[in-house]
């Protein structure tokens, strides 16, 4: 399922961020390894869309 949203925060040195997808009440994760394009580093407010992912959550809880 393809998601819109824009990039929330991105923290360069830990390689994650967060996407507003705002038709859902949680923000999104993602990970530099995602990027189609490693190149172009992830700025506040960029428009982005993702197809979205189950985690896999060994022994980690939320």
């Amino acid at each position: 399922m393809k998601k819109a949203g824009r990039v929330k925060t991105w923290h360069a040195d830990k390689g994650f961020g967060f996407i507003d997808v705002h038709a859902d009440t949680k923000d999104v994760f993602f990970h530099v390894t995602a990027l189609q394009t490693r190149s172009a580093t992830p700025t506040l407010g960029d428009r982005v869309s993702s197809s979205l992912a189950k985690e896999r959550t060994a022994g980690y809880k939320r």
